[in-house]
């Protein structure tokens, strides 16, 4: 019996340790000698011995100080001492300040849900730490502000994700919007690319002799996994995207694209990032020359009609004629 005993004791001991360590690690202000011995009712020597302990354990996180009142306190500097896989308030301020950037896209909201709830539950998360994840979103966070979005099938979009992981063949059927007629197509999925009115899925096909594609991913009607397998060779969705104003591609590989910025803008337009391949001029004028090499024209046309005539387009030749188009369409609009 009196093993027994004391090896409760024991196991008691290690847990105010433990509790001891989290409480240095977390109280800004650090503990006192007479916090320690009252909360866990030690005598003076158990106190100094586990110190010691701890202090002998994270020697670079170990902080001993004079408070004004004369009193020592400790503390142990938290970023020092967490492993490697441990989870903060910041981290769940951030991953919830995603979820609701991606509020309009399936794509990315429903992963980074999922991924949500399996951190909370590896991290065990208190209502002291809901309190601060809650206070650091509205200190950092955003508003994704409503606006009209085509909702998707999930299970098809957990088929191709599944398909795009494991390099396996798809059959989609596939509703074109002209003629409204629906076909089957056996795709070699790559990846997927976000875009401001439309998500797409890039794959591969026979008929577009190996390369890659876009397909509307709400025009997808159904997908069937198949059991072949294709080999990627290295294709990589970053590089792919690069290549466009947007997401939409043509196979001739791009435009040569020259905007003129006005100099009432020209401030405005040097904080934007147009395009990752872009070159800034600066004419005599004060106007802005800006240059790159993308596909993507009605995208392009689209976002130059924001600047209401301060940005407009000298080449490519299709891309004036489309930018032309559009305004021509908005003016029969409001007739």
């Amino acid at each position: 019996m009196k093993n027994m005993s004391e090896n409760r004791d024991n196991y008691t001991r290690v847990h105010e340790v433990i509790q001891l360590i989290n409480r240095l690690a977390t109280t800004p202000c650090g503990l006192t000698h007479e916090y320690i011995e009252e909360t866990f009712g030690w005598k003076k020597r158990t106190r100094e011995r586990v110190l010691q302990m701890i202090a002998s354990m994270y020697p670079t996180a170990w902080t001993r100080e004079i408070r004004d009142d004369g009193k020592a306190s400790f503390r142990l500097h938290r970023q020092s001492i967490i492993p490697v896989n441990y989870f903060d308030e910041r981290d769940f301020a951030a991953l919830g300040i995603a979820i609701e950037a991606a509020l309009n896209n399936d794509l990315l909201k429903k992963p980074l849900e999922n991924l949500q709830s399996k951190l909370s539950a590896l991290a065990r998360v208190s209502r002291a730490m809901e309190l601060n994840i809650e206070q650091l979103t509205l200190a950092n966070g955003i508003a994704s502000s409503p606006r009209p979005r085509i909702k998707l099938d999930s299970g098809i979009i957990a088929k191709l994700q599944e398909a795009i992981l494991s390099f396996h063949f798809v059959r989609i059927s596939y509703r074109n919007t002209r003629d409204k007629v629906s076909t089957a197509t056996d795709l070699c999925p790559l990846g997927f690319l976000y875009g401001e009115f439309n998500n797409y899925l890039v794959a591969a096909s026979e008929k577009t002799r190996g390369n890659p594609w876009t397909y509307i991913l709400h025009q997808i009607l159904s997908v069937e996994i198949l059991e072949s397998t294709f080999d990627a060779q290295d294709f990589n969705i970053h590089d792919y995207a690069a290549r466009s104003f947007g997401v939409w591609q043509e196979e001739r590989g791009g435009y040569d694209v020259r905007w003129l910025v006005n100099k009432s803008v020209a401030e405005r337009a040097r904080l934007f990032q147009f395009h990752p391949t872009q070159k800034t001029t600066e004419q005599k004028n004060g106007d802005l020359l800006v240059e790159f090499h993308a596909d993507g024209l009605l995208e392009m046309a689209r976002h130059l009609i924001i600047w209401e005539g301060k940005i407009k387009p000298l080449a490519p030749k299709e891309l004036i004629e489309e930018y032309r188009r559009l305004l021509k369409a908005a003016g029969y609009a409001l007739l």
